[in-house]
Order: C-alpha cells, then sequence, then structure tokens
C-alpha cells in the first residue's frame, strides 16, 4: 500500500499495528532515543470526559530500505490520556510516516482519521440501523459491512434532489429507482 500511494506522488501517515513486530520495535527504539525531538501537547473536555494527547515526530534513516517500507522517513507517536468518571484509559498509537510532518499536522491527520470513522459509524447506524442488526453466526456480520458501505455509496452517488434517508427509502419502494442506482457500479 505505501509503494502505491508514493507512487501517485502522496504522502502517508500509516498506523503501526501489534503484529508488525519488527517495525514496531524500530519504530519504538527510535521514539524512545528522541528526548530532544518537539513534543505538542493538547488538552480537550467534551462530552464528560478529559482527555490529553501528546505527539511526537523522529527522523527514521535507513529503515525504508531495512523493513521494505516504501518512502519510510520518519516514525510518529499519538499518546491519548482519557479519563471518564474518575478512571484513566492510555492508549498509545505509533506511525511510520513518509515525510517528516510537524506534530501538530501528524496529530491532525490522525484526528482527522477518527473524525472519517466516526462520521461513517454514525451514518452507517443511523441510516441503515447497523447497531441494531443480531447478525451472528459465522461470517454474515463481516460480509454485511461492505454492502451497507455499497449502499450508502450508491445512494450518495444519485445526483437527484433528495435527502440520503429518501433515497434509501425510495429503493426499498421502487424497483426502477433501485435498478437505476445499481447501474451506477458498471
Amino acid at each position: 500500500m505505501a509503494a502505491t500511494i508514493i507512487e501517485r506522488g502522496a504522502d502517508y501517515v500509516l498506523p503501526i499495528k501489534g503484529n508488525q513486530d519488527s517495525l514496531l520495535s524500530d519504530a519504538r527504539a527510535c521514539l524512545g532515543k528522541a528526548e530532544d525531538a518537539a513534543s505538542v501537547t493538547t488538552k480537550d473536555k467534551a462530552h464528560g470526559r478529559f482527555e490529553t494527547r501528546s505527539a511526537i515526530v523522529v527522523d527514521a534513516p535507513g529503515l525504508a530500505e531495512h523493513h521494505e517500507f516504501a518512502g519510510l522517513t520518519a516514525f510518529g507517536r499519538i499518546e491519548s490520556t482519557r479519563e471518564i468518571d474518575g478512571k484513566c484509559e492510555t492508549e498509545v498509537r505509533t506511525f511510520a510516516l513518509s515525510r517528516v510532518l510537524p506534530t501538530e499536522e501528524c496529530m491532525s491527520i490522525a484526528r482527522a482519521h477518527w473524525g472519517i470513522e466516526n462520521r461513517l459509524h454514525w451514518t452507517l447506524d443511523v441510516y441503515l440501523d447497523e447497531d441494531l442488526s443480531r447478525t451472528r453466526r459465522d461470517h454474515g456480520a463481516e460480509n454485511l459491512g461492505p454492502l451497507r458501505r455499497l449502499v450508502l455509496n450508491l445512494a450518495r452517488g444519485d445526483t437527484s434532489k433528495g435527502s440520503l434517508a429518501g433515497k434509501l427509502r425510495k429503493a426499498t419502494w421502487n424497483e426502477d429507482y433501485m435498478f437505476k442506482l445499481l447501474a451506477q457500479m458498471r
């Protein structure tokens, strides 16, 4: 994925997951050595919770070739501490970056990703009642997820007037309209 992003002339901020042991170890080592790197801290209080986020970005010379990770030039770390009803939870996320970003920008990009995730989940729940789904057997839930997102994208792709909810309702009532939406997939 990183190679494709670089080939197209873009930059990336990709999360490093726990199953990427070697890359994660090198990222932690680089971040641990960077005591003099500039860090940024933000504090938010909303919806009954208090959240503190600290970010740091460090250079990662020579690790792109070592890990065969196209364009890797830096690592970023965001540590979030959330307090809800007196209980504290801390989460540390590590990122691979294709360029050395200012720490504020790294934090902003990581937060924007969660905003997209949250808006998508909200849309799926409000318009398609995803949270009420009782699909539990086998791979039913995993199979229905992409179909629900496809349905939303097809309804959003319709340029006619009307709300998203109205378009979805119309597709259930009017077979011709449903086929019009499905014809967008060609």
